[in-house]
């Protein structure tokens, strides 16, 4: 078994048009976007699809069993990671059709596929690069080594910056977000120059101030920052009890608690979560309902 936490991810999106690749359609969009491991979820319809099964007894995968289209892609979920040096992605996908005799629901490891119109959305590991081989005891393609991202370069940052500059441009400007073909990299953000604006009178000199000291100052009235749930901690829940802490999405108001061995999803909508202590290495946390929803 081998096992990774990843804590800071980016999502990028993607709608794959007509005539498409699926697999390397989507390969080709996180190359571009400089992603290299991610979860990968997408919907829509396809053309035509492939779709493969595991022989125990060979181990190795059967041939592919095609299906003429149109197909509804009901559901797509998979992996991005790196295979000899680029991204590679493995999605499995459920899959329906009408035919003479009702609707025909199909699922498996998608192989190859054509797509009709698909929305794709992967959710990249920042922090993290999965690499992806062969399994020798099964024969099976899965992730071989789980280790940290190194951390981004300048020219990275830059042209992350680039891309948000794109995404503001003010309303009658073509927009930043044009499909791109497979294959093909994405566009770079140019900067129009800048007119010379003149400079205003050079004020009279003043004391300097001592930043380190304000801060300082800053830093003792507001004390120090409050822990945010994390995976390992625990909460104090009024119906549940003591719970361990799976996951939190602050983003999503979501927190993840197992209870008896049971996944739970709890919304902070309707609850509050504050600190109360350290147990070790771990927080402990205590739940208690929102005034608005007690009446």
């Amino acid at each position: 078994m081998i096992t990774a936490v990843s804590q800071h991810s980016r999502r990028l999106l993607l709608r794959l048009d007509r005539g498409s690749d699926l697999l390397r359609g989507i390969a080709d969009a996180c190359r571009a976007a400089g992603v290299r491991s991610g979860q990968v979820h997408a919907g829509g319809w396809l053309e035509e699809v492939e779709l493969v099964d595991y022989d125990p007894a060979a181990r190795c995968l059967r041939p592919p069993r095609r299906l003429a289209g149109p197909l509804q892609l009901v559901s797509l979920q998979g992996t991005v990671a790196e295979q000899e040096g680029t991204p590679h992605v493995a999605a499995r996908a459920v899959l329906s059709r009408e035919s003479d005799n009702g609707v025909q629901v199909f699922a498996g490891l998608v192989h190859a596929g054509s797509v009709l119109l698909a929305e794709v959305v992967v959710v990249a590991f920042a922090d993290l690069i999965v690499c992806r081989g062969t399994d020798r005891a099964t024969g099976l393609e899965t992730w071989t080594e789980l280790r940290p991202a190194p951390p981004p370069t300048v020219e990275a940052s830059s042209s992350q910056a680039s891309s948000s500059v794109q995404a503001q441009r003010p309303e009658g400007t073509r927009s930043a977000v044009e499909p791109v073909p497979s294959g093909e990299p994405l566009p770079t953000a140019v900067a129009a120059p800048l007119a010379a604006t003149p400079r205003p009178p050079a004020s009279p000199a003043s004391p300097s101030l001592d930043w380190a000291a304000v801060q300082r100052a800053s830093r003792s009235q507001e004390g120090p920052e409050a822990p945010s749930p994390r995976r390992g901690d625990w909460l104090e829940h009024p119906t549940f009890g003591r719970c361990s802490i799976e996951r939190f999405e602050e983003n999503l108001e979501r927190l993840w608690v197992r209870v008896r061995g049971r996944l739970v999803e709890l919304s902070l909508e309707h609850l509050s979560v504050e600190p109360v202590g350290q147990e070790g290495q771990s927080w402990l946390f205590r739940a208690t309902k929102r005034r608005d929803d007690r009446r």
